[in-house]
């Protein structure tokens, strides 16, 4: 068992903290330079932070404080509640907010640069915030300061700091590797989400039920990796996120497709 955390390690967090950020940036970038608004990207970052980050996490609050203990009484329950929140917020808020923001002679492929700004959140919360802390703590170990962080806590935040340098100190690399495909993962299904809510939102009439399946895809998604995580173990989560993910890329590739070239039903 190492007492020190391995400089190969400190490494890859740190390329990882800094690509949480980059791979969205690139993508903004990319796009922009080929004529595609990069407004858009700011506004989906923008609907990211109050959707996500700010309603959800407010209600999610209430709600765990007066029904937590009957979430959490079942897997299924914990697994519903989770993919249910997530994706009421999630693809509702970016229904409402495109619907505020968006120009409906705007070129499709905005829909993909919106959501490369929304799933920038995540990447950046749970990819590069995470690799930053880690960062500090296995930095601190390696000098030797680690202990004077456990002065005066009491047992159960002594045994939490321990667990945490144990696991910096011995994860190995497949697991940096595993944690990396799992946020670019949720972060290509976002991407996804977005462009069936852009389609929803800018043909309007009877395509306004596509927000509707993007909830559904959602709530599938998100509950079901839940349920197997807890159920069948982490690896076998991530293949099934693995094969949602391609099959939300296949799907959204043939909704684009298809529709690309339809015309904003007027209403009267």
């Amino acid at each position: 068992m190492l007492e020190r955390v391995p400089t190969c390690y400190i490494f890859v967090m740190a390329i990882l903290a800094v690509t949480g950020v980059a791979i969205p940036l690139l993508i903004m970038f990319f796009l922009k330079k080929r004529g595609v608004k990069g407004s858009y990207f700011f506004w989906g970052f923008a609907a990211a932070v109050v959707f996500s980050l700010a309603f959800e996490q407010i209600i999610n609050a209430v709600i765990i404080y007066f029904f937590g203990y009957r979430i959490a009484a079942t897997t299924l329950n914990k697994a519903l509640y989770t993919g249910f929140l997530a994706a009421l917020f999630d693809e509702f808020g970016k229904f409402i907010f495109l619907g505020k923001v968006i120009d409906k002679k705007d070129d499709n492929r905005n829909a993909v640069m919106f959501g490369a700004g929304f799933g920038m959140l995540e990447m950046v919360c749970l990819l590069s915030c995470e690799m930053i802390s880690n960062l500090m703590f296995a930095i601190k170990i390696n000098n030797g300061q680690f202990q004077q962080m456990m002065e005066g806590l009491d047992s159960e935040s002594t045994e939490q700091m321990n667990t945490i340098k144990f696991n910096l100190c011995n994860v190995g690399w497949k697991t940096y590797a595993a944690e990396f495909a799992g946020k670019l993962m949720s972060f290509t299904i976002q991407v996804c989400l977005c462009v069936i809510v852009w389609y929803a939102v800018k043909l309007g009439g009877m395509y306004r039920l596509l927000v509707i399946l993007s909830f559904a895809l959602h709530m599938g998604i998100n509950s079901g990796s839940v349920y197997i995580s807890d159920c069948f173990g982490g690896t076998v989560a991530e293949l099934v996120f693995l094969a949602f993910t391609v099959v939300m890329v296949v799907l959204t590739l043939l909704l684009y497709k298809k529709l690309k070239d339809k015309e904003p039903i007027v209403e009267e």
